[in-house]
């Protein structure tokens, strides 16, 4: 019973401390309570690829063509040309990482070759349009520095004649292929992605 006396006294003692504590913090001669507030501006957001939010218009590579091939409105061995894809984050209070993926690729002409041109630093040449997206059309607009667009010109070209390292013509059996396929529509579908820095 000693035990549970002390117990109940040490209760007490506790609790009249904690009593007299609150009492006094309640009229205690000082006594402040100050109160802050905040505020934050959302940073606005805008990205915009050729003039679309939405989706690109076609790429045809006989509009983007330099050379005239055999055949008016086909591409051919000798033809080239170059488009471009234009990133627009004017408007973007925050910096944007910008990249354009390949979502599909079909029919490809086996000696096609892509390199694109970025902030005036030509790539090296790509045998497919993927392998030129990932390795090269990634990369930022600086807009808190006062960058507000990039402009990628993707040049791509069909040599007349494909040679090995020694000069040897090696390309002209794929052409022919590729020339006599059941399907000779060349397709390509662009996903450019923009997000946050």
């Amino acid at each position: 019973m000693t035990k549970r006396k002390r117990a109940l006294g040490i209760f007490i003692t506790l609790a009249l401390v904690l009593l007299v504590f609150v009492i006094g913090y309640t009229f205690a001669k000082y006594y402040t309570e100050i109160k802050g507030g905040g505020i934050g501006s959302i940073a606005k957001w805008s990205f915009v690829a050729n003039n679309s939010k939405d989706t690109m218009q076609r790429i045809s590579l006989v509009d983007t063509a330099n050379e005239v091939s055999l055949v008016e409105g086909k591409i051919a061995p000798g033809t080239s040309g170059d488009f471009d894809i234009l990133i627009d984050a004017t408007g973007s209070e925050v910096g944007v990482k910008y990249e354009v993926k390949v979502a599909e690729e079909t029919n490809m002409p086996t000696n096609l070759v892509y390199k694109a041109v970025v902030d005036g630093q030509t790539s090296k040449t790509y045998t497919s349009l993927n392998e030129l997206a990932e390795k090269e059309l990634i990369g930022n607009i600086d807009t808190v520095h006062g960058e507000k667009t990039k402009t990628i010109k993707v040049i791509w070209q069909w040599p007349y004649e494909t040679k090995d390292a020694s000069g040897n013509v090696i390309g002209d059996n794929a052409d022919l292929a590729n020339g006599t396929s059941s399907n000779l529509a060349y397709e390509f579908v662009l996903q450019i992605i923009g997000m946050q820095v």
